[in-house]
């Protein structure tokens, strides 16, 4: 206690011991209050950047689900014989084996096949 009478009236031991208590208290308190503080700003931010993910990750699960509504219906539309035939003659050229195909192409169309014109 060399000096502390300097700076402290003269007091007994033990209200020194409890003026040193309460500052140690306080110091403490002070300590924990940033802590939790700091961990809330933390969580906070956390939280900002995870609901950012979550809503991204949203955004692609309907866009998946719109594609699934529209595979769904394409399959169904597949899976009928008529309509399986109709899309496979109009990109493959099908033809059945009593049936003629004509491919018409227009004159000002360009190609690997030429032709001459007769006056």
């Amino acid at each position: 206690m060399i000096g502390a009478g300097k700076l402290l009236p003269e007091r007994s031991g033990v209200m020194y011991a409890e003026i040193l208590m309460k500052l140690a208290a306080m110091v403490a308190l002070g300590i924990l209050v940033l802590a939790i503080g700091s961990q809330i700003y933390f969580f906070s931010r956390d939280g900002k950047g995870a609901r950012r993910d979550y809503d991204e990750v949203r955004a692609k699960l309907d866009a998946a689900r719109l594609d699934e509504d529209k595979l769904k219906a394409e399959l169904e539309y597949y899976s009928q014989p008529a309509n399986l035939e109709k899309v496979l003659r109009a990109r493959f050229n099908y033809r059945n084996r009593d049936e003629k195909l004509i491919i018409i192409v227009p004159q000002n169309a360009s190609g690997t096949a030429t032709s001459t014109q007769l006056p």
